[in-house]
C-alpha cells in the first residue's frame, strides 16, 4: 500500500528554543562501535516515501558510507531509536560523530522511520541558524541639510529614533554605520562591505528630510515619507543543514517549518536531505554541523537591557539585536517528533552532528567507548606539529573546516587560537557581533 502522506506548510516555527545542556557519551560497549549504514534494508532513497522498515521510531545517517559513532542520551554506541512498545513518552538527544572531511564530501541525509500505529503524524524540522548579524533598524530618521543642497557635505543634523523610542544623533547610534543623502545606512546591511553578504536590516521607519537655505533663512525642501530598511525576507538571512535540504517553508518569510507526514498502515520511512558541502557551497564553514560544547550563561545580554539568557550558539538564539529589539530564535537540533491526533507529542528525537578534526582523536574516542576524558573533537594547531603526520612542514591546520565550536573560539576577536570564549554581551559591539555568525555565502 502506498504511503498516504501530505506535506503541510504551516507556521510552526520554534519561537522558544529548548535550552540544551551538553551530553557526553560515557556508555560502554563490547562491540566495535563504528557504524556503517550500507544495509539495503535500512536505507531510504533521499526523501522517497517508503514503508516502515523497523518496529522503532529511529533516526540514522542514510547511505552514509563512512564510519560514525552514535551517543544516545549519554550512552555511547546506542542506536537513536525508540521502541514501538515503549510504555511512556521518550525524549532522545542523539549525537552523531563524523570526521571532518567525510562530512564535507559526503551527503548526510537523516533517515527517520516510524512504524504503523506508533503515532498518527511524524514531523521533521531541520537545524537552521541566522547566517549573519541581523536586527531591526531605527523607527524614525531626521536629516537636515544646509545651504539648500541635499548633499553629503551639507548634512547639518542627523538623528534617529531607536526601537524603544530614544532619540540619538546618528554618529552615536550603534545601529548606524554611515550617512548619505538618502539617510543613514544600517549596520545590519552587509551588502555594502561584502557583495556576497546581504541586507539583514529589517523593519520600516519614517524619513524626515529638511533642506535649509541658510543665506535666506528659509526652508527649501521638507519631506516626510515612510521608508523600509530594505532587508529581504527573514529566510534569506538564514542558513544551515544545506539550505537546499530544508524542504518546507513558510509562505511569507521563507523560514523552514515542520514537514508533517501522516503515518498510515505501512508506517513511514523518509529522509531529511543534507547535501554535502562539496556539492553545494564548497564553504569553509561546515553548515550541516550543529553541535557546539555548551557552557552555562554563554550569553545573557545584560548590556543590552534584556533579561534573556541562552547556552545555545549565538547564531541560533540571538535574543535581541544591538538596541534591545527581540530577534526570534531559530532551531538548533534536527528535530523529529511523533504526535497523536490531537497534536499532543508522544515522542521526540533531537539530533546533533559533531565533526572531528583528526582521525587519531576520533578513533581514540571510539576505543575508549566514548570516555569524555580521552577525546578532543576540536584539535587546534598545525598539521605535522599538533596533529597528523610529522612529515609535513606545517602549511596546513588541524582544523580544516569551521563549525559553531570554532565560532565560540573566535567570539572575542574574530581569530582562532584554540581558546573557548564566551559571547561577551556586556557592552554591545557591532563589529564583535559579526564574529558570532557563520557569514557564509549561499
Amino acid at each position: 500500500m502506498a504511503l498516504l502522506t501530505r506535506i503541510i506548510a504551516i507556521l510552526f516555527v520554534c519561537s522558544a528554543m529548548t535550552i540544551f545542556s551538553g551530553c557526553d557519551g560515557n556508555g560502554a560497549s563490547s562491540d566495535l562501535p563504528l557504524q556503517d549504514n550500507t544495509d539495503d534494508e535500512n536505507t531510504g532513497d533521499d526523501g522517497d516515501q517508503n514503508s516502515s522498515v523497523s518496529e522503532e521510531f529511529f533516526v540514522t545517517l542514510n547511505d552514509y558510507d563512512e564510519s560514525f559513532y552514535v551517543t544516545t542520551n549519554g550512552t555511547f554506541n546506542q542506536d537513536c531509536a525508540i521502541s514501538s512498545t515503549a510504555s511512556s513518552s521518550e525524549d532522545l538527544i542523539c549525537i552523531f560523530d563524523v570526521l571532518e572531511f567525510d562530512s564535507y564530501v559526503q551527503s548526510m541525509d537523516l533517515q527517520y522511520n516510524v512504524p504503523a500505529e506508533m503515532c498518527e503524524y511524524v514531523t521533521s524540522l531541520p537545524s537552521y541558524h541566522w547566517n549573519q548579524s541581523v536586527g531591526y533598524g531605527p523607527t524614525n530618521v531626521t536629516l537636515v541639510f544646509t545651504d539648500g543642497e541635499i548633499d553629503t557635505s551639507n548634512i547639518n543634523e542627523c538623528s534617529i529614533t531607536e526601537q524603544d523610542g530614544t532619540t540619538v544623533a546618528c554618529d552615536s547610534a550603534i545601529e548606524i554605520r554611515s550617512v548619505d543623502t538618502s539617510g543613514p545606512n544600517c549596520i545590519y546591511d552587509r551588502s555594502e562591505d561584502d557583495s556576497n553578504l546581504l541586507n539583514c536590516c529589517f523593519g520600516t521607519y519614517e524619513s524626515n528630510i529638511t533642506a535649509i537655505d541658510t543665506a535666506a533663512s528659509s526652508t527649501i525642501v521638507t519631506a516626510a515619507d515612510d521608508a523600509d530598511w530594505g532587508g529581504g525576507d527573514l529566510g534569506s538571512c538564514m542558513g544551515g543543514g544545506s539550505e537546499g535540504g530544508w524542504g518546507v517553508f513558510s509562505s511569507t518569510e521563507s523560514i523552514p517549518v515542520r514537514a508533517i507526514n501522516e503515518v498510515d498502515a505501512d508506517g513511514v520511512n523518509l529522509s531529511l536531505p543534507l547535501a554535502s558541502n562539496a556539492s553545494q557551497l564548497q564553504s569553509g564553514f561546515s553548515y550541516q554541523i550543529n553541535w557546539a560544547e555548551n557552557s552555562s550563561g554563554e550569553h545573557d545580554h545584560t548590556g543590552y537591557g534584556g533579561t534573556g539568557s541562552s547556552t545555545l550558539p549565538y547564531a541560533f538564539e540571538p535574543i535581541n539585536d544591538l538596541d534591545e529589539t527581540t530577534v526570534f530564535s531559530t532551531n538548533h537540533p534536527y528535530l523529529f517528533e511523533c504526535w497523536d491526533s490531537a497534536r499532543e507529542r508522544i515522542h521526540r528525537i533531537r539530533v546533533y552532528l559533531r565533526e572531528w578534526n583528526t582521525l587519531t582523536e576520533f578513533l581514540a574516542y571510539g576505543t575508549s567507548s566514548g570516555n569524555s576524558s580521552d577525546y578532543d573533537p576540536h584539535v587546534f594547531g598545525i598539521e605535522g606539529t599538533d596533529c597528523g603526520n610529522d612529515a609535513w612542514d606545517g602549511n596546513d591546520g588541524c582544523n580544516d573546516y569551521s563549525d559553531f565550536q570554532d565560532i565560540l573560539d573566535e567570539a572575542d576577536d574574530g581569530t582562532q587560537d584554540g581558546t573557548i570564549n564566551t559571547y561577551d554581551t556586556t557592552t554591545p559591539d557591532a563589529t564583535v557581533r559579526t564574529y558570532w555568525f557563520p557569514n557564509i555565502v549561499y
